[in-house]
């Protein structure tokens, strides 16, 4: 099970700290989305869309970097 994390967190040796905050910000999305469904929180829909919108937008952006880093 560490090796699939490690996999997920790191790229060689080095930790890639993009993909840990990207992480941290899908957990903070599903709890909020859960929270919403179950009405125990008071989370707009522009909020939850709007992080959805956010990460994935940052991770496009960092994938467009590495392809054009390598010359793709």
């Amino acid at each position: 099970m560490k090796k699939y994390f490690k996999a997920f967190f790191y790229s060689g040796d080095n930790p890639q700290p993009v993909y840990i905050y990207i992480f941290i910000l899908l957990l903070l999305i599903i709890i909020m989305a859960v929270m919403r469904i179950l009405e125990k929180g008071n989370f707009s829909d522009v909020l939850i869309l709007g992080m959805c919108g956010f990460v994935v937008a940052w991770a496009g952006v960092l994938t467009a970097g590495q392809h054009k880093n390598k010359g793709e």
